[in-house]
């Protein structure tokens, strides 16, 4: 789907500068997103052959360039040529609809455009500006995709391996998330819950780590965003839908810090929170409770009211 989109525009060429080519580029391109996009196993395209794509775009990139004659005053043109077709693949995407049929494709074309554009800081900053704007439309279905692509550009971002550094990370960080906080409060339920879950991928070491275990909890406080765990705390008390609600307990951290709230949604009155939070809870070493936080567990979990949690 996301190809049909695609081949049916073409990069915008006028914001290049005429060495390189945008509409050619894409057309080298194209190939390499579709060959992604249509992996036939999602969790071996992300764990297995996301970087030997991302090294066949700048290798396209590169070939391109040396054919065009780009120079080193080149160099910018050849980068608003990569800028210009990488939105385009954003836009594609984001137009359409994110249901069973499409999001598959849609989630292989973020995954890309992001991970290209984490080999460069001018790159990240294009696309959370392009990310940032669509999160803020009338559309709602824009908006749920737009916060789904900011988790990823984050998730991507907080890479060990990264190549941007700390400071331009850092700064790029706190862009992506103060453009979700105000999502938390979206009208739509639909949006929230793509705000929660891309909020999750903050305190995640990357979306390999996170396809390979659901579980894996971001332990070095250097990575901690205050903003968004604040965030995640507040739908976790108060948003109005149960599915959010679960969803925030799944994506805050478990840490010293953050388990007498999750202890407290024990009492929540849906039962699937109640659950979500003993699961939660579960993760933690019993030595990182204290005897109070362990009573309350107790206390709480084994209630008469809620056969499940006792469980």
């Amino acid at each position: 789907h996301s190809q049909q989109a695609a081949s049916s525009q073409q990069a915008d060429p006028t914001k290049t500068t005429a060495t390189m080519d945008a509409n050619l580029l894409l057309e080298k391109l194209h190939p390499i997103f579709d060959s992604y996009q249509r992996a036939s196993s999602p969790d071996r395209r992300r764990s297995v052959t996301m970087e030997d794509h991302v090294v066949e775009v700048y290798q396209a990139v590169e070939e391109l360039a040396a054919t065009s004659g780009a120079t080193e005053e080149g160099e910018e043109s050849t980068f608003l040529c990569l800028s210009d077709v990488l939105v385009h693949f954003f836009d594609c995407a984001i137009a359409l609809d994110y249901n069973n049929d499409t999001k598959e494709a849609i989630d292989a074309i973020f995954e890309l455009v992001a991970y290209v554009a984490s080999e460069h800081a001018k790159l990240v900053q294009e696309m959370l500006e392009k990310a940032v704007e669509c999160s803020a439309v009338l559309l709602e279905r824009v908006r749920s995709s737009a916060c789904r692509y900011i988790g990823v550009q984050a998730s991507c971002l907080v890479r060990k391996n990264s190549k941007i550094g700390h400071q331009d990370r850092a700064s790029l960080l706190d862009q992506a998330s103060q453009a979700l906080v105000p999502r938390f409060t979206d009208k739509a339920q639909a949006v929230r819950l793509a705000c929660i879950h891309a909020a999750k991928l903050f305190f995640e070491t990357s979306p390999l780590e996170a396809s390979r275990n659901s579980d894996y909890q971001l332990q070095d406080h250097d990575e901690d965003d205050p903003d968004l765990r604040e965030a995640l705390q507040w739908a976790l008390q108060h948003d109005p839908s149960v599915t959010n609600r679960v969803a925030a307990i799944e994506a805050l951290p478990a840490t010293v810090q953050t388990s007498d709230l999750i202890i407290s949604r024990i009492r929540d009155i849906k039962q699937k929170v109640r659950i979500a939070a003993v699961e939660k809870l579960a993760r933690l070493k019993v030595s990182q409770l204290d005897s109070e936080q362990a009573a309350a567990i107790v206390e709480t979990a084994c209630s008469e009211r809620c056969s499940d949690t006792k469980e």
